[in-house]
């Protein structure tokens, strides 16, 4: 790890960017991953696919080059680029080829700036979306998981979901000029950029420094601290859709837990010694020992340095096994928790987890998404190191501290199918 770490070139970008360069032996390999300040969070609730449309819409043209032109350029190279958004990021994610790193540059900050959007491209684009959720409306596992994360946090809260018809109804009221003030908020600031590959480090970061000063500064605004307010209590939701095999089912319920709490890896540890892998102990016994399932899994979400998640069991059943399986699925929880949790257990996972890591960090991509990841949580280099040492670090009595923040018994239920 010590070496991975002295392989990063890292320089500062002005209003409080941050440029990442690292040298893989992966010949005419390159990945570009980075992100800048603005997503929906800087909107009203009922205006935050404005985020989602504009992001959308930066390949439809920029103020010197044609749709038709942007994707050609980018396709006859072999070159691949997309762009994305959160509630408080949007996103970029490219790969080339090394010669070609000051290209995709200057094509991420020119349509990130530049990009002219026309009321047909709006339309033809909200067409899209819009279909796209109404395809949700038969996925039993988007409406779970719509379903109880309305049931687990309050209208505020990043974690809570809207509805597909409220989405609808907020995406239609989306006018050209909402779109066109929200690019306003994309620019230099709070920059994030990797660069891993095929390269020189230190002439990409110098290129990716060069290409985004040319940017507007953007928004300035920082994330904001959410703390859910939604008191816990047990809650069930059905969701009928007719002609389906399977009933997707999540359990949860929300903890007052951020990335980086005392709890944090506890908690990451806890739940994955339940529900993490195919050696755990939910698939040993609902699918290997009893058949109920094809999968079942569990876990800590929605977290971040800004929020608080929530502690979930992602699974399914057929109609015919439903009720014995939710049964089946709380009791062998709650016996897990209160007698599952041993030392020898939790050292097995460590390695695992640890294990895990190490590899994801193997690739191009995986390495670019530790860098950002930690830019994100402004935290030095040293902390993609540090992972290993704070699963390391958790103790069994850590452990068991951290189950005890799971109240089987609170868990709300959120279920889709078709039901017998």
């Amino acid at each position: 790890m010590d070496e991975l770490l002295a392989s990063v070139y890292e320089i500062e970008a002005p209003n409080n960017g941050r440029i990442f360069a690292v040298h893989r032996n992966l010949k005419d390999v390159v990945t570009i991953m980075g992100s800048v300040r603005g997503g929906w969070e800087l909107l009203p609730r009922n205006k935050e696919d404005v985020a989602v449309l504009c992001v959308s819409l930066l390949d439809t043209g920029t103020k010197t080059r044609s749709k038709e032109a942007l994707r050609n350029e980018i396709a006859e190279r072999g070159a691949t680029l997309r762009f994305s958004s959160s509630s408080t990021r949007t996103y970029f994610t490219a790969t080339c080829l090394p010669n070609d790193v000051p290209f995709i540059l200057e094509r991420i900050t020119d349509r990130l700036q530049n990009t002219v959007f026309t009321q047909k491209e709006l339309d033809i684009s909200r067409t899209n979306i819009i279909s796209r959720i109404k395809n949700t409306d038969s996925d039993t596992g988007t409406q779970a998981e719509i379903a109880l994360s309305r049931m687990l946090y309050d209208h505020s809260h990043p974690n809570y979901s809207d509805t597909n018809a409220e989405r609808l109804m907020n995406l239609a009221a989306v006018t050209l000029k909402d779109v066109q003030e929200f690019q306003k908020n994309l620019g230099q600031s709070g920059l994030i950029i990797a660069l891993v590959g095929d390269i020189d480090p230190k002439k990409a970061a110098s290129a990716a420094l060069k290409s985004f000063s040319t940017l507007r500064v953007g928004t300035t605004s920082r994330p904001t601290i959410h703390t859910n307010t939604k008191v816990q209590k047990a809650q069930t939701a059905r969701i009928v859709i007719p002609e389906k095999a399977a009933i997707d089912v999540r359990m949860g319920i929300s903890l007052p837990i951020r990335y980086g709490d005392s709890d944090f890896f506890p908690m990451v540890l806890c739940a994955s010694l339940l529900g993490g892998s195919f050696s755990s102990y939910l698939m040993d016994t609902l699918r290997e020992r009893d058949g109920l399932t094809y999968h079942i899994q569990a876990s800590l979400a929605g977290t971040s340095i800004q929020k608080d998640g929530y502690f979930i069991i992602d699974t399914s059943f057929a109609p015919a096994l439903y009720e014995r399986g939710v049964a089946a699925t709380l009791l062998e929880t709650k016996k897990f928790l209160a007698k599952g949790l041993t030392a020898k257990a939790l050292e097995m996972k460590k390695n695992e987890l640890v294990g895990r890591y190490v590899m994801s960090m193997s690739t191009t991509y995986g390495l670019a998404t530790r860098l950002t990841t930690v830019a994100e949580r402004e935290q030095p280099i040293s902390e993609i190191a540090a992972y290993n040492r704070y699963i390391r670090a958790v103790t069994h009595k850590d452990l068991l501290r951290a189950a005890k923040r799971i109240s089987v018994d609170s868990l709300s239920i959120a279920s889709a199918g078709t039901f017998e």
